[in-house]
């Protein structure tokens, strides 16, 4: 569930940073400036132990999907199918998880005893 939020919360930082800060770089340090305000975000949640696996996730997320290159293409469309593909494989991911794996190590060896 916790990548699932990470995808919907972290779509619109990503989009705002690839779509408005990035075309606006065009250094390695203006890079770095862009990058700098989501990325340290995401760092400083993942130091936090309640909430590290959202940040990771996040920061994950923001990497796969800005698809940072020599020759950046600048495609709305495609970035928004990617971000909503990405969100129902995760609960995809999520509803089998639940319904295919054992809950409790417990239930596992009575299950597997019996």
């Amino acid at each position: 569930m916790a990548a699932a939020a990470a995808v919907v919360i972290a779509a619109i930082p990503a989009f705002g940073t690839q779509f408005y800060l990035l075309p606006l770089a065009i250094d390695f340090a203006l890079m770095a400036v862009a990058l700098a305000p989501l990325v340290l975000t995401c760092g400083f949640i993942i130091a936090q132990p309640r909430i590290g696996a959202f940040g990771l996730l996040a920061v994950v997320y923001f990497a796969v999907a800005s698809n940072i290159d020599n020759v950046t293409t600048y495609d709305a469309v495609g970035v928004l199918d990617a971000s909503l593909a990405t969100l129902l494989c995760v609960g995809l991911a999520v509803v089998m998880f639940a319904t295919l794996f054992l809950e409790t190590v417990a239930y596992a060896s009575r299950r597997f005893c019996r």
